[in-house]
């Protein structure tokens, strides 16, 4: 039973570990590319917005993180994610 718990926890943390990277690009290529140009062509472009852009909703609607034109939803979210990823290390034992 542990070494299985043991492998949903890391299965987690390595999902939280890929959705942090996927959450990382998505913030570098928005600084890059309109968000015209995602819905009209490239599918990887859109796949990572589509992914990431629930969950920054979701915080933009609790916390009002625009100052002038700076988004600070990706910060907190990458912190949410950060803090998600300490607690399962604490729970595995790392």
């Amino acid at each position: 039973m542990y070494s299985f718990l043991m492998i949903i926890f890391y299965s987690i943390y390595q999902l939280l570990t890929f959705y942090e990277i996927i959450l990382f690009l998505s913030v570098l290529l928005s600084w890059v590319i309109p968000k015209e140009e995602l819905y009209n062509g490239n599918k990887v472009l859109r796949f990572l917005f589509d992914i990431t852009e629930p969950f920054l909703d979701y915080i933009r609607k609790f916390i009002p993180t625009n100052i002038g034109m700076i988004d600070f939803s990706p910060m907190i979210a990458l912190m949410i994610v950060e803090v998600l990823k300490y607690f399962l290390s604490i729970l595995m034992g790392f």
